[in-house]
């Protein structure tokens, strides 16, 4: 080797260096031999020999200049296609061993080569210097003028190399670290080429050794920029971390823009970071932390309470001062988390002064602390003498409300409630007295509700309701609701609506008769103007005449009285009227919060995990997240504990009264309803009451059957798309919690039983098993299983099972004749290739062509809503939320008009973006490395089904779907 690189050099050196790597050499010798193949005529032969002496042995340096000058040198070194060169990469095996002068001046070369126009770096240097990214673009094998969103990986090559480089060249050690944390200052999307750095080995111990030469880069003012040091922090070690807590917690607190809703997951990614800090580090920080743990999001609160949580007692000065000094929000979580710390602690003073502040405090949600505890402890005689006066006679005074009540209304009625039927309202009696309600207090508290247009009820109004006879309430309740309902979606009268549809009908005319070149395609062309009108009648008698919002604080009042009755017709108005009644779709989301019923939470919780329209998605999850709070639980326990029983109890029964007779409904296994008399005789339906019969009883058991039939059909479909949702984001649950509120509840356990279930250490699989009808657990070979209440369970995935436990279930669910709640197992697993590691998007079924409704079909079927409509009313995506990770899955294709026809369209893409993300041009696209690996299957396999719903993939797509880019 030695002989031949010598005689290659054309004796410019006799002998290659001891430090110098022979094999290494040898492979820069056979890649330089192919210069020649690109020179143009005229230009020198012996190139080659020169710069690979100059690259060995330092001369001739003036080949340097020669070499960048020459676009042939540039593409050989740059091209892909070479023999011994067609992987660049293979030049680095072994290259940290290659001396640093040597590895510096190749280094050189590399940046002296890359032709002008295409000199697109990120890296930033002192002096213009772009050697080492020039390095690291040519050993990951891809090219300066690449996309820089895009994450190369450099292979075979370390930091500590780099370092050496850099101190060969009379820069500081530091300098990379400096340069990848400080580039994305300077804009220009290049932070994934900046995270390949961070993929380097000794990455980490790298940014130890330069901590305080790190320190003072983590106080970044643009966001893109703070943004981009969370990624590169995200390998250091927990020393390091423990190093930078201080800047940690200034990143994520304070008037950061962070903190606003939309960057909730980077403020999670923060928090991840501090997780790994020691807890003597972190009590330095306690005020910093307090901050996120008081914070409006439920899910930074829960995040930040795992960091606390190891600070001890260190947080207990700070919760104090914002528990005093805090927004009434803040002061709110403050004072739960303080009173838990006491309880733990067993602090007696710091429970006392929990509760003397809770009363002392203006805000109406922080002083209900007080009741709550109250209810879940027994206080000191003193402290029930306090209680009492603040939640009795301070809040409903029945006889100073009366006069109040009469008062206001001696000013006359609210302009915008003159339309309310006020001598229709139910009669209400207290319920303690049997006495009825004063009229004027029900019209009151109507008045002031509408005065405050919302839809939550605040303090005085719960107070009040609460003392009213609990049938009367919901009637009272419902009757608003449904008045309000109806004045809200008032048709116009018809005379009006054939007036209106007749006017656009006769313009619509009259363009067709002036100018009927273009209108050769429309449905409407040479119909008469009768025929016409009759087109666009039914859209007129659709039109409402106008809108309640204007009382829509009425809906407080339901609010605090309504109960089950409310939730379906709020589901048809939210579904029919998203588009154009916005600002009741708040209100009536806001409402379903403080409705005490299992089927209006799941309904709120339905529209933030999958409604069309990112407004309502919004306002339930900030309603879903203000409930878990006052209940002090997790969004995700919310979803548990509330899921309805439809009035059955935990033996699937559902007694059902007719006075002298009594009936009972049974829940079978697949949800249907089974009728039996008292002596157990099964029949088909409730009979008709007879003499004996209590009329009224029989009506309300009918009408409770028939509520319970709809509430089972509702809560199937919501908890199934729940559990689905499950699988894909790898939910875990405590099994103590599983085993109660799903195995043991009477409308989950027979979902559960339709599915494979694993126990979970440590992230893997240790056991499988499936729920049977007595509640015991069995695997595959009819063992029972056995849990502990600590154990962590999930739904079990393909990704996670080995190919004889799939086939082994599927035998089972065979044999034992159950149909899958749907279909986990078996469907098959989708792998990113190692080459799509750093992709952003999968384009495998790009080009297949299909019909739009057999797309709009199979997209909805799995859960997919349509993109929002675009330039020229267009959209061009659908898409599903998985909001418990903060993820958005996108469906892309070639696009289709609104309203949609049955054009032929293409597949395009399948990728994920932040749920914060809106619009097709503003999504940050996640690079699919970090997607969880059952969501990429899942959503994969729901691409490949919608695909076959196709033609296949046609070379003539653009054409076929008009598509151009």
């Amino acid at each position: 080797m030695e002989k031949r690189v010598s005689k290659a050099l054309n004796e410019n050196s006799t002998e290659l260096s001891d430090s110098i790597p022979s094999a290494w050499a040898e492979k820069l010798e056979s890649l330089l031999k192919h210069i020649a193949r690109f020179l143009n005529s005229g230009e020198r032969s012996g190139l080659a020999n020169d710069i690979l002496s100059y690259v060995l042995y330092g001369n001739p340096s003036s080949v340097l200049k020669e070499a960048g000058q020459l676009i042939g040198v540039s593409r050989c070194l740059y091209s892909h296609n070479l023999g011994a060169g067609k992987q660049p990469q293979a030049m680095y095996d072994g290259f940290d061993s290659v001396p640093p002068a040597v590895a510096l001046r190749w280094a050189r070369l590399l940046e002296a080569c890359v032709p002008v126009h295409n000199r697109h770096y990120n890296l930033r240097f002192p002096g213009g210097v772009n050697w080492p990214e020039a390095l690291l673009i040519h050993c990951s094998g891809s090219s300066v003028n690449a996309r820089r969103d895009l994450r190369p990986i450099a292979k075979n090559i370390s930091m500590a190399t780099l370092e050496h480089l850099l101190v060969e060249a009379g820069m500081d050690a530091s300098a990379l670290i400096s340069s990848v944390f400080l580039s994305s200052e300077y804009g220009g999307g290049g932070g994934g080429r900046l995270l390949m750095v961070s993929d380097l080995n000794g990455f980490a111990e790298a940014l130890d050794r330069h901590v305080e030469v790190l320190r003072p880069l983590l106080q970044p003012s643009l966001l893109p920029h703070r943004l981009h040091i969370i990624g590169m922090l995200e390998k250091a070690e927990q020393p390091t971390l423990d190093k930078l807590a201080p800047e940690l917690c200034a990143l994520v607190v304070g008037s950061s823009p962070l903190s606003r809703p939309e960057f909730l997951l980077d403020r999670l990614r923060i928090i991840a970071l501090l997780e790994k800090a020691e807890p003597h580090t972190l009590d330095k920080q306690a005020a910093e932390l307090c901050e996120l743990l008081v914070s409006s999001s439920k899910q930074v609160r829960a995040a930040a309470e795992k960091v606390v949580r190891r600070c001890g007692t260190a947080t207990e000065l700070p919760l104090r001062d914002i528990a005093r000094n805090g927004k009434p929000d803040q002061r709110l979580h403050a004072l739960r988390l303080l009173y838990s710390l006491a309880q733990v602690t067993k602090n007696a003073a710091l429970q006392v002064f929990c509760l003397e502040t809770a009363l002392a405090d203006r805000a109406s949600s922080v002083k209900a602390l007080a009741e709550e505890w109250n209810s879940l402890n027994t206080p000191t005689a003193t402290e029930q003498d306090t209680l009492k006066s603040a939640m009795s006679g301070e809040y409903v005074d029945r006889a100073a409300l009366a006069a109040e009540a009469v008062k206001s209304l001696s000013k006359g009625v609210l302009k915008n409630l003159q339309w309310f039927p006020w001598n229709a309202l139910p009669k209400v009696r207290w319920a303690d007295t049997k006495e009825y309600v004063p009229v004027e207090i029900l019209r009151w508290m109507m008045v002031q509700a509408v005065k405050l247009k919302s839809g939550e009820p605040n303090a005085v109004l719960r107070n009040c309701c609460a003392l009213f006879e609990p049938s009367d309430r919901e009637e009272f309740g419902q009757m608003i609701f449904n008045t309000w309902l109806s004045e809200d979606t008032r048709r116009i009268a018809p005379v009006e609506a054939l007036e209106k549809a007749r006017e656009k009908a006769q313009s619509r005319h009259n363009f067709m008769g002036h100018s009927p070149q273009y209108f050769q395609n429309d449905p409407n062309f040479g119909q008469s103007l009768e025929e016409i009108t009759a087109t666009y009648l039914p859209e007129f008698l659709r039109q409402p005449a106008g809108s309640a919002s204007d009382s829509r604080g009425l809906l407080a009042v339901v609010a605090a009285c309504a109960g089950e009755g409310v939730v379906a017709p709020t589901a048809r108005y939210l579904k029919e009227w998203y588009g154009v009644r916005a600002v009741q779709g708040k209100v009536l989301i806001a409402m379903l919060a403080w409705i005490d019923h299992p089927s209006a939470t799941q309904l709120m919780l339905s529209i933030g995990d999958r409604f069309r329209t990112r407004g309502f998605q919004e306002e339930a999850i900030r309603q879903a997240e203000a409930l878990a709070v006052r209940k002090g639980w997790t969004l995700t326990e919310l979803a548990d504990r509330t899921i309805p029983s439809a009035g059955f109890n935990e033996m699937g029964i559902l007694e059902l009264n007719y006075g002298s007779r009594n009936f009972t409904a049974r829940l079978r296994s697949d949800h249907k309803v089974e009728l039996y008399t008292a002596e157990g005789k099964k029949i088909a339906s409730l009979p008709e009451p007879r003499q004996e019969d209590d009329a009224e009883l029989a009506r309300e058991a009918k009408k409770t059957l028939s509520a319970a039939k709809k509430e089972i059909k509702n809560s199937v479909i919501l908890q199934t798309d729940r559990l689905y949702e499950a699988l894909c984001t790898q939910r875990d649950w405590p099994f103590a919690d599983w085993q109660r509120y799903l195995n043991q509840h009477v409308l989950m356990r027979h979902l559960v039983q339709r599915l494979v279930w694993a126990q979970i250490n440590d992230g893997k699989v240790v056991a499988t098993f499936r729920p049977l009808d007595d509640g015991t657990l069995t695997d595959y070979e009819d063992n029972e299983v056995h849990l502990r209440a600590g154990d962590q369970v999930r739904i079990a995935h393909d990704v996670v099972l080995t190919t004889e436990q799939i086939r082994a279930w599927q035998q089972h669910f065979v044999d034992y004749e159950i149909v899958p709640l749907f279909q986990q197992i078996g469907k098959g697993v989708y792998t990113l290739p190692p080459e799509n590691e750093n992709a952003t998007k999968i384009n495998d079924f790009e080009g297949h062509v299909m019909e739009a409704f057999a797309l709009r079909r199979r997209a909805l079927e799995m859960g997919y809503t349509r993109g929002g409509a675009q330039d020229a009313g267009w959209f061009y995506s659908y898409y599903k939320l998985f909001s418990t990770l903060g993820i958005q899955v996108v469906i892309e294709f070639t696009g289709n008009s609104l309203p949609e026809t049955n054009r032929t369209i293409a597949l395009l893409t399948l990728a994920f973006s932040k749920t914060a993300d809106t619009g097709s041009y503003q999504r940050s696209i996640l690079p699919l490395s970090t997607v969880p690996p059952i969501l990429l299957s899942e959503c994969y396999n729901d691409l490949r089904l919608i695909a076959s719903a196709g033609n296949g993939f046609d070379a003539d797509w653009r054409k076929k779907s008009e598509y151009s880019i």
